[in-house]
């Protein structure tokens, strides 16, 4: 239980660096953080920073393989949501390394799991 609440607590942590923040922690649900500089975390963790994109990879791989699968999908949700409902000024920087080639595959993890 102890490591489970670690990983949600850093998760945050981590989501709060992006401009987001955790709406369930049953479900996973991400929204923007709208109480804090969203644009600019935006902009720096995927456009000045692009080795942020890395990092989104070993962190959704992570999550699955500590048991937070769960909360994969709710991420890569929310940046497609951002990307193409929202038309997100930095969807031309975040699409190719975060979302582009993964329907159905999740930072190469399987999204039938």
């Amino acid at each position: 239980r102890e490591v489970a609440r670690r990983v949600v607590k850093s998760y945050k942590l981590w989501l709060d660096f992006l401009g987001m923040y955790l709406v369930d922690e049953r479900t996973g649900q991400v929204g923007r953080n709208t109480n804090g500089n969203f644009n600019n975390r935006y902009r720096d963790a995927f456009l000045h920073f692009p080795h942020n994109h890395l990092r989104i990879r070993r962190v959704l791989a992570s999550l699955s393989v500590l048991g937070f699968r769960r909360y994969v999908r709710p991420f890569v949700a929310h940046l497609e949501n951002e990307i193409e409902w929202h038309k997100s000024p930095y969807r031309q920087y975040l699409r190719p390394s975060c979302i582009a080639g993964t329907s159905g595959s999740y930072g190469g993890l399987s999204s039938s799991s």
